[in-house]
This record gives structure tokens, sequence and C-alpha cells, in this order.
């Protein structure tokens, strides 16, 4: 099956907006109107993906079209590690 989706880096994009004006249109444009996006989603993507990358909590991966004109999903990975106390680690299944 044909993979119709690309994975790419939050700050990739951020970085390379940063640096070429005609992308950073393309990018803001892909940020900033609604696409019908989940409002916590938009905003987070909009406001926090930025954040918790310079701070190093968590790293935002966007799911893209195969052309990369459109965020079609996204997911993050925290780089901070999960504590689960001893009574609640045994009421896991």
């Amino acid at each position: 099956m044909d993979n119709q989706y690309d994975v790419v880096q939050f700050s990739d994009f951020s970085d390379i907006a940063k640096n070429d004006q005609k992308f950073s249109c393309i990018f803001d444009e892909m940020l900033f109107s609604n696409h019908g996006l989940n409002k916590d989603v938009e905003m987070f993507i909009k406001k926090k993906a930025g954040q918790f990358d310079a701070m190093n909590m968590a790293k935002t991966y966007l799911v893209m079209d195969r052309g990369l004109r459109a965020i079609c999903g996204y997911y993050l990975i925290a780089s901070k590690s999960l504590t689960i106390k001893q009574r609640d680690w045994e009421q896991l299944s």
C-alpha cells in the first residue's frame, strides 16, 4: 500500500520558516487558517508546540498529506519520565 502521509518535525518546519519568507507564509497558512481542526488541537500547535520544543519538554511531529500542503494530525513525544506510585501500579492491568 502506498503511504499517503509524511511525518515532519515541527521544529524543522519552524526553523525553515524563520529563514525563508515564502515558506513562512505557507507555514502560517497551514497553522492559522481554520481547517476544521479541533480548537484545542489547533491552539496546541499554534501556541504550545514551539514552547515545548524550546524547553525540551516534548518534540511535536506533524502528520502531513503527501504534498505537504495540509496538517492531517500530530503527535508528540515527551522527554519526561512517567512516575507511578506503587499503590497505583498495582491497580493497572
